[in-house]
């Protein structure tokens, strides 16, 4: 026994059911918002000497090829420190 609905009463409900969405929606952009600001304020407290500095783009190739002839080399760990360690770094200290 199927109830008819009277017409106002389909418009109530269809009203509802938009105005749920648009909450809905409503909330997620401001969701959105609030997490997209607050990586920006958490990248912006990144102390300086842990943020990566982009050289000029004339700089670039100049940087890339000399970081290859860096003085340095890996060796294995032969009893030179404690056991943890599995390899040390060695190279030039400058003056």
């Amino acid at each position: 026994m199927l109830q008819r609905l009277s017409v106002s009463k389909k418009l109530r409900i269809s009203t509802q059911r938009i105005v749920l969405c648009c909450g809905c929606a409503g909330l997620s952009f401001l969701a959105i918002v609030a997490i997209s600001l607050h990586q920006r304020r958490a990248a912006a407290n990144i102390p300086a000497q842990r943020q990566v500095s982009a050289a000029p783009a004339r700089n670039q190739l100049r940087l890339v090829a000399s970081y290859g002839k860096l003085p340095l080399s890996f060796e294995a760990n032969q009893g030179q420190t404690s056991a943890p360690v599995k390899f040390l770094a060695r190279g030039r200290v400058p003056p």
